[in-house]
């Protein structure tokens, strides 16, 4: 397995403030990687700048071998797909936000991506099934089934690495479950990095790592799958 994503030396600043301060981290085909830390200790920044929606202000990130530039943000955007820990859907069926990620889907491929994100059975007892109509911020869907909706939609995008911001920060007990246990089961050829503040999601890590004050540190309690 090759490595798949790749951090040294990585700042990142805003004026004379460090969100980042000399990040390194390797990430290899098929890990799951979790990242724990403090609110405002700059998860959400190293996830931005892994996504290709920041640069950053040294060192130097690589994403699938693509060193990250301006030049190359577009190229590394491709690469991943993030789920934002606020879930964003919109007022259409539960088709139309999964074509997001994949317009030509097919129903038999929407569906698996449901199955692989635990959420297939409670669409299948719904009245309309995949045409069944949600809202804008997944209205008609809880809080843990609208998530799972924005992992399923990751699933189907075709991109092999996932970014998870705080992926089970707004869901009860059983979704967090189901979230637990959906991202337990997706494979090798999944690689993924979670950020996270519970302590539940190390179970399925194979290394762990905690961002204090923007310095990332390793964490020993992580437990191999």
């Amino acid at each position: 397995m090759g490595e798949l994503l790749r951090m040294e030396g990585v700042d990142k600043r805003f004026g004379s403030f460090y969100a980042n301060r000399d990040v390194s981290l390797s990430i290899q085909e098929g890990e799951v990687h979790t990242l724990l830390g403090e609110n405002g200790a700059g998860k959400s920044t190293l996830m931005a700048v892994l996504a290709g929606d920041l640069l950053p202000s040294g060192g130097s990130v690589r994403v699938e071998g693509t060193e990250l530039s301006a030049a190359t943000q577009d190229q590394v955007r491709s690469a991943s797909a993030l789920v934002a820990q606020t879930t964003w859907l919109f007022t259409g069926t539960i088709a139309d936000n999964l074509r997001l990620a994949q317009p030509y889907a097919t129903p038999s491929q929407m569906w698996h991506a449901l199955e692989v994100a635990r959420l297939d059975k409670e669409v299948a007892l719904m009245p309309e099934g995949l045409e069944t109509q949600v809202g804008e911020a997944g209205l008609g869907l809880s809080g843990g089934q609208a998530q799972r909706l924005s992992l399923a939609r990751a699933f189907l995008s075709g991109r092999r690495i996932l970014l998870l911001d705080e992926p089970t920060s707004q869901v009860d007990v059983v979704s967090e479950a189901a979230i637990i246990d959906a991202l337990a089961g997706i494979g090798p050829e999944w690689t993924v990095l979670m950020v996270t503040h519970r302590r539940s999601l190390l179970s399925i890590a194979d290394a762990a790592h905690e961002l204090r004050d923007g310095v990332l540190l390793p964490l020993e309690t992580a437990v191999a799958r």
